[in-house]
């Protein structure tokens, strides 16, 4: 029988993964491409600790049975951040309170949340982001939407699809249907669960309780819009929301529709909208969303790699009324989809290997090009890692290949079955 302790040895908890040297580098990579995207957006970097009180959580409205909880030694229950975006929160109302808004802030970290153990997500997940505080209108949604696909652009993400959606409008539609507030909560998490054939049964419960006193051709297209079979994706053709109910709209699903219109018109000015999908089902698995909320799903495989959305009553829980909104990109996904498509990862620049006697020679030839800029392993014998290009130093050519790297930035790289003459690599092509 294993003993128990040395089995925990080369366990890792549940949800819990190790990152391997490829993934590793490539997130590395992204978090800094996509960090001097953000930067070029006007937003600014900030780190939040991995612990927060509890009540802070909660205050934020991210509070759940996902949580990990602990009691410190004072008796406080401290909390793992769930999210980044009540710590970002927290932070805005608190130290940044007296700063000029609005506040554009980007951040990089771990969440934890604790899934079941059937449940095929991580417990810990790496996530890179950016909230936008105190910026009200679709101007400030459309940034963050235009920001969060420019930064996928940025890291050779192409093959994507976006789904738009407006929290706000889907619940002032449920009213305007005539909907009590308790069917209006409990249709709203049947979407979050993603559960349309609850939808469904819970529509049919409406009509045959006299609960949903709507016409049929009216009822029909409420039905479309929860389960997602009314979505347009470009070319854009027809309004965005169903034609039998437009005119159900009151006041306030009027002005959410345009505002809605008016974000899916400035996309199409900055990204256009080839890879954008309206759908008015959509619908996030946090409550504290007030406007337009958007998801990105890796096409082929259905990964859901970034989302965000308008969350304008969120900071009034650290007793500062801002509006703000915000997107979050999940990196291990996005890795995934990456490595999946055979991208390399990390490919040394120069593997250098010298014949018997010549290991200084190798060392400084090593140095010099790392002076460069480059990636350089000097290997001992065969094998070593991959490279794009495999120099052998030998009695003939040590000389000359330090020569070469000094004087004009490239190095004659010869491997055993090349031609006679060595194959010049000039060091600014390698990048």
């Amino acid at each position: 029988m294993e003993d128990s302790t040395n089995g925990r040895l080369i366990r890792l908890p549940e949800g819990c993964r190790d990152i391997m040297p490829e993934e590793a580098t490539w997130r590395r990579r992204a978090q800094e491409t996509i960090a001097d995207v953000m930067r070029r957006w006007g937003y600014r970097e900030v780190v939040t600790p991995t612990l927060e009180f509890d009540c802070c959580v909660v205050s934020a409205g991210s509070g759940s049975r996902r949580t990990y909880r602990f009691v410190d030694r004072s008796g406080e229950v401290l909390t793992l951040r769930p999210d980044m975006t009540g710590p970002v929160a927290r932070l805005a109302a608190t130290k940044l309170a007296l700063e000029s808004m609005p506040l554009r802030l980007f951040y990089a970290g771990s969440i934890f949340r604790y899934y079941d153990r059937n449940d095929s997500r991580n417990n810990e997940t790496f996530q890179m982001g950016a909230e936008l505080i105190g910026q009200a209108g679709p101007h400030g949604d459309a940034e963050v939407i235009c920001m969060a696909l420019d930064c996928l652009a940025s890291v050779g993400l192409n093959d994507f699809r976006l789904a738009l959606g407006h929290a706000g409008l889907l619940e002032a539609l449920l009213q305007d249907a005539g909907l009590l507030p308790d069917d209006r909560s409990c249709l709203l998490k049947l979407l979050q669960a993603r559960d349309l054939a609850g939808i469904r049964r819970h529509l049919v419960s409406l009509r045959e309780s006299g609960r949903l006193r709507l016409a049929p051709d009216h009822a029909a297209a409420l039905e479309a819009l929860l389960t997602g079979s009314y979505a347009w994706p470009p070319p854009r053709e027809g309004p965005v929301l169903p034609a039998e109910l437009c005119g159900l709209l009151g006041e306030v699903s009027q002005r959410a529709l345009g505002d809605l219109e008016t974000v899916v018109e400035l996309v199409e000015v900055h990204s256009g909208l080839d890879k954008v999908t309206v759908d008015l089902g959509l619908v996030r698995d946090l409550d504290y969303y007030t406007g337009p909320v958007f998801e990105i799903y890796a096409s082929g495989t259905g990964l859901l790699i970034g989302g965000g959305g308008r969350y304008n009553g969120l900071l009034a829980g650290f007793d500062l009324v801002r509006p703000a909104t915000g997107f979050a990109l999940n990196l291990d996904e996005m890795a995934a989809v990456a490595l999946r498509e055979d991208r390399p990862a990390h490919l040394l620049d120069y593997l250098v290997i010298p014949e018997e006697g010549l290991m200084k020679e190798a060392w400084a030839l090593g140095r010099e090009l790392r002076r460069c800029g480059f990636s350089v392993c000097v290997q001992e014998g065969e094998g070593g890692p991959p490279a794009r290009e495999v120099v052998r130093v030998n009695a003939q050519n040590a000389a000359d290949l330090l020569a070469e790297v000094r004087a004009r930035g490239d190095v004659a790289a010869k491997a055993q079955d090349s031609p006679p003459t060595p194959r010049p690599c000039r060091l600014q092509s390698i990048h």
